[in-house]
């Protein structure tokens, strides 16, 4: 099975072969220079109107498991990170955390859906 899974991403262009709750798993309570360090550089940041970060890979997960509907299996997903502004505010954005529930996310992929690739 593994080796069939491996083989579904590699041909779908997929950056990893872990699934979203895999990485959502390793990366919690992460700062950002950890997440980065263990997932690579994202392909997209950007500042959210409340001061967080958000960090994007697109393509870069697959769901796996009873978690998600049978239709969403096997999916290509971008990984969205959300980095917490810290209290501390004079921390610099590599200290900043993966806090709470709703710090990690994901989109699937327009190439999964059967749309074009972003652009980067």
């Amino acid at each position: 099975m593994g080796l069939l899974l491996a083989a579904l991403t590699a041909c779908r262009g997929v950056r990893t072969e872990r699934s979203f709750d895999a990485i959502c798993a390793q990366i919690s309570g992460k700062t950002a220079a950890e997440v980065e360090a263990l997932l690579g550089r994202p392909n997209r940041k950007s500042r959210l109107p409340i001061g967080d970060w958000r960090y994007v890979w697109w393509d870069y997960a697959v769901l796996e498991g009873d978690n998600y509907p049978p239709e969403l299996r096997g999916k290509t997903v971008h990984l969205e990170i959300v980095l917490s502004h810290p209290t501390q505010s004079s921390l610099p954005l590599s200290q900043w955390r993966v806090e709470g529930p709703l710090a990690v996310s994901y989109e699937i992929s327009r190439t999964d859906a059967g749309g074009a690739r972003p652009s980067s």
